[in-house]
């Protein structure tokens, strides 16, 4: 499976496009639309290449690592999936306990959406930015 046009759009709307490095809430240097690997103070991108960066990284490297795990997902589910790991990294995602629960049954409506709303700190502290991206990613695994 790869991540659609929905997926890509969710990602850009909540990250945003910054054309400087910055350090995001959780500290690390971030640029583009939340490009995270290699970015050091001073880095700059143009939208266009910060576009062609997230497609490919989502597409070449969370896609390819959700795909090996030989979950049973439909479209929309993949294309949420994708928006949070892209947001937490695979490594957390592996580690929590949402993955065993989507592992286990990923249309248990209930377990999945408290599982995931938990997701909403940075740094420590809960962010209203968080739990919107969540609300959203909801919508988006649940859409019919």
């Amino acid at each position: 499976m790869i991540a659609t046009q929905d997926s890509i759009d969710l990602i850009k709307s909540q990250e945003g496009f910054k054309t400087k490095a910055y350090k995001c809430p959780a500290g690390l240097w971030t640029i583009g639309y939340g490009h995270t690997r290699g970015v050091k103070l001073g880095d700059r991108i143009t939208e266009e290449k910060a576009s062609e960066l997230l497609y490919f990284e989502i597409n070449d490297r969370f896609a390819h690592e959700l795909d090996e795990l030989g979950l049973q997902l439909n479209q929309n589910q993949f294309n949420a999936l994708i928006s949070f790991v892209y947001n937490i990294g695979i490594t957390k995602f592996l580690k929590s306990k949402l993955y065993a629960a989507i592992k286990e049954n990923p249309n248990n409506e209930i377990r999945i959406k408290k599982l995931w709303n938990q997701w909403t700190y940075a740094g420590g502290k809960k962010l209203n930015g968080l739990v919107n991206r969540r609300k959203l990613e909801l919508e988006l695994y649940f859409k019919k």
